[in-house]
């Protein structure tokens, strides 16, 4: 259905008024009446009309200067002006009437056909012009939504291409980070870290079986309590500590938490910062086995130093009541002679605490330097086990060799590793000891095994440890450094050393070494 538009009839003629009207109620269209080209120009300035029929005798001002004023506004310049006149055809000014803009004129009496196909043609033209009008609107409105759908998708676009780059970059941060909604159960991002910690727990993952954790009282974690969880419920979280123990691992973790406001586009969203401590609790805890082991090598050392120094002293006591009372003792100078024996064994001993002090310090300081030579392993094993030492320490060894031993080492230092596994093992297992030196290859090996009462197996991983000793619990002989020089000597030579043991069956050292020093190590220790 076309839409209705408007059209102005104007004629001082109340009866030609009326009988145009009639005429054109037919069109079905809004009708204007107007009196004077007042009234005329009035309505023209209020509405839009696709057609004006306009007097030409009218008193004040006639139908000509009523459309050249009509004509003279632009918004109706072009609307279609019809004369309506009594004045017979042959005395009508038409030039007039076309010069101001008419685009034709009836004489009255009017005929109501040709009056209504007249105005009809220009009702129709109006509506198309409307339709025209219509539909270029809604070309330009659709046209608009258009620009503007684009325009947001481009906006969208930008700012997921930021926010992918932005998860990107917090993707790569070593810090585990969860980002979550306000009482979500799930988080709407979690970085790489987080979801590499503990299984993924902290960050929103099932979890895994058999994973254990807890809080910072030691207390078992029910899964309504994991930090996620709790921020999301609105807790702030500062520094809580959780810890985890699983197949996969264990560790601690500390929690902080921040509501950040709605705000640059984006909704109200919780920050979940999860620093990983693991390493920080390792260090304590090594580190507190470090003061412990300090403690303990402080009072064995103070023992050990004491003993001979205590020895040493009543020896020179005794040494010196002998020459003061020579009367006394039938032969003085045998009498001394023993005792300077004795103080000589003594001070032996406070020598070897101090090489073992000053090998402590340069194996830990990298300030120690090996100078090869070539000789035979098992040359210096039969030198060493069969020199004459402590008679409390003395022990049957059977030396057994096989293939070819000899290589590059350092004999000064290989010697003290063969002297302390040798000594460790009369010290801890009195008894006959058994010496396997064998070469196969680019390496010569070194076993040492005794069959004392063996190690404890929670006691193997950390006997090569510094200060660490495998022992009864009344024993206090030695510094607990013994194994560890010999794990060191090993490992500056390429080298390494192992310890095997079944109780009640004795104790393994096996030391494998490289019959030259590599010059990766050589250059290492160098340095």
């Amino acid at each position: 259905m076309q839409p209705q538009v408007n059209v102005l009839i104007v004629d001082d003629d109340e009866g030609s008024l009326l009988a145009v009207e009639a005429v054109l109620s037919g069109l079905q269209q809004r009708l204007f009446k107007g009196s004077s080209a007042r009234d005329a120009l009035r309505l023209v300035l209020m509405y839009d009309f696709a057609a004006i029929l306009l007097d030409v005798k009218m008193p004040e001002m006639d139908g000509f200067e009523c459309a050249r004023i009509i004509r003279g506004r632009e918004r109706s310049a072009k609307t279609p002006i019809i004369f309506l006149t009594g004045i017979d055809e042959g005395k009508m000014p038409r030039f007039q009437a076309y010069e101001v803009g008419a685009v034709d004129y009836l004489i009255k009496p009017i005929e109501p056909t040709i009056l209504r196909s007249k105005v009809s043609v220009f009702v129709e033209l109006a509506q198309k012009t409307a339709e025209v009008r219509r539909v270029a609107e809604q070309l330009r409105e659709q046209e608009a939504r258009e620009h503007t759908r684009k325009l947001l998708e481009r906006e969208k676009e930008a700012a997921l291409s930021q926010q992918r780059w932005l998860e990107a970059i917090l993707d790569t941060l070593p810090t585990p980070l969860v980002l979550m909604d306000p009482m979500a159960v799930r988080p709407r991002f979690a970085n790489q870290a987080a979801f590499g910690l503990a299984g993924g727990v902290f960050a929103g993952e099932a979890r895994p079986e058999g994973l254990l954790l807890k809080d910072g009282e030691g207390q078992p974690l029910a899964e309504e309590n994991l930090p996620m969880h709790r921020a999301a419920r609105g807790e702030r979280l500062h520094g809580e500590m959780f810890s985890f123990d699983g197949p996969g691992g264990s560790g601690t973790v500390v929690a902080f938490s921040e509501r950040l406001p709605a705000q640059h586009g984006n909704t109200e969203t919780v920050l979940l910062n999860l620093h990983d401590v693991s390493v920080l609790k390792h260090a304590e805890a090594t580190l507190r086995v470090a003061l412990t082991a300090r403690e303990d090598f402080i009072s064995v050392g103070s023992h050990e130093l004491r003993t001979p120094i205590t020895a040493l002293k009543f020896q020179i006591r005794n040494a010196i009541k002998t020459w003061d009372r020579p009367e006394a003792i039938t032969n003085p100078a045998e009498h001394a002679l023993g005792y300077l024996r004795q103080m000589h064994a003594s001070i032996d001993r406070l020598a070897k605490l101090a090489e073992y002090l000053l090998d402590v310090g340069r194996l830990s300081t990298n300030e120690f330097q090996l100078r090869p030579t070539s000789f035979a392993l098992e040359e210096l094993v039969r030198e060493v086990a069969l020199r004459p030492g402590d008679g409390s320490l003395a022990s049957p060894v059977k030396i057994t060799t096989s293939g070819d031993t000899t290589g590059e080492w350092d004999r000064a230092r290989l010697e003290q590793l063969i002297s302390n596994l040798l000594e460790n093992a009369r010290r801890y297992a009195p008894g006959p000891v058994d010496l396997l030196v064998s070469g196969a290859g680019d390496h010569v090996t070194l076993e040492v095994k005794d069959y004392g009462p063996g190690i404890e197996p929670q006691d193997l991983p950390r006997i090569f440890e510094r200060f660490s000793r495998a022992r009864a619990q009344d024993d206090n002989k030695g510094f607990g450094l013994g194994l560890w020089i010999v794990s060191q000597l090993a490992s500056h030579h390429g080298g390494t050393v192992t310890a095997k043991s079944t109780l009640g069956e004795g104790a393994q050292f096996i030391v494998t070494l490289p019959r030259t020093v590599p010059a990766a190590a050589a250059a290492a220790r160098a340095s």
